[in-house]
């Protein structure tokens, strides 16, 4: 491969056009192979790096797998789909940065037996059983990439139900994720692979005038925070920091809720939300009783 496949359909082609041959012989079987030949692939059998993170990895897992590798030599085989000389990596994530920490050449790599689409059911198969956390902006974005993902007869390869079992995801932000794509559609506007620039997307197909990639957002963004830096006091005490609260709630009661959202970003957003609200509708009418 001179260059990793990036989607499902591209893994597809290769695979075809590899059934066979080479590693392709030896399926099923533990090979050693040169560590270069096993090949990570973001976006389909690994989530997609978020923003802003360096890597995917837990580096306290890593290291204590980099000390293993070094002590006794070798941990349980990767797994990897053969793609002639070398394997698109299924499992084993962790354990290839180990061995390549390590300094070593070579990782003992287990052929898969079974296509790309048994694969993707493979690798998230493999990453529950590891039980391995992820943050609910990895949720989200791994939810996002298994929407495109298709059998090659072309329907879809998860089911909304199975995205949200998965993932983790919840089953409101996965239906919310398939009405966004059908909006992409409707403006003949390519989906962007990452969920949050989806969302800056969709915000953005309502005014023409806005860079919907998100430059512009960050533009205004950071404009906007450099008047809020001259107005708003250092936020050094719990008073200061409920003020500043208090008084972005009322700038807008009304989107007060949208904008909790935005900064909470997680699964349960809108019931943390609702019980906020709650919370303050009930310190409202105590205080009005008080006052009464």
């Amino acid at each position: 491969m001179e260059q990793p496949p990036t989607n499902l359909e591209e893994v597809q082609e290769l695979y075809k056009a590899h059934i066979g041959k080479h590693l392709g012989n030896r399926l099923g079987e533990v090979v050693e192979l040169d560590i270069k030949n096993v090949r990570p692939v973001e976006g389909v059998y690994q989530p997609r790096l978020i923003e802003g993170n360096k890597t995917n990895v837990d580096e306290s897992h890593v290291l204590y797998l980099t000390k293993r590798v070094k002590e006794i030599g070798s941990l349980d085989p990767v797994v990897g789909l053969p793609i002639g000389k070398e394997v698109i990596l299924l499992d084993g994530h962790h354990r290839l940065v180990a061995y390549k920490r390590a300094g070593a050449q070579k990782i003992p790599c287990q052929i898969f037996k079974g296509s790309p689409e048994d694969a993707i059911r493979f690798s998230i198969s493999e990453n529950q059983k590891a039980r391995l956390q992820m943050a609910s902006i990895e949720k989200h974005q791994r939810a996002w990439e298994l929407m495109f993902m298709s059998k090659p007869d072309g329907a879809p390869l998860f089911r909304n139900t199975e995205i949200h079992k998965e993932t983790g995801a919840s089953k409101a932000l996965v239906s919310k994720m398939k009405k966004v794509i059908a909006e992409f559609k409707k403006a003949d506007i390519d989906c962007p692979s990452s969920w949050k620039q989806a969302q800056l997307g969709l915000i953005a197909m309502s005014d023409k005038n806005i860079d919907w990639e998100g430059s512009q957002l960050d533009a205004d963004a950071d404009a906007l925070a450099i008047k809020i830096r001259k107005a708003v006091p250092v936020l050094n005490t719990s008073y200061k920091r409920r003020m500043f609260a208090e008084a972005i709630a009322r700038v807008s009661p009304q989107t007060f809720p949208e904008v909790l959202k935005y900064l909470l970003d997680t699964d349960d957003a809108e019931e943390v939300i609702e019980e906020i609200l709650e919370q303050r509708a009930l310190e409202e009418r105590e205080r009005s009783e008080l006052d009464f």
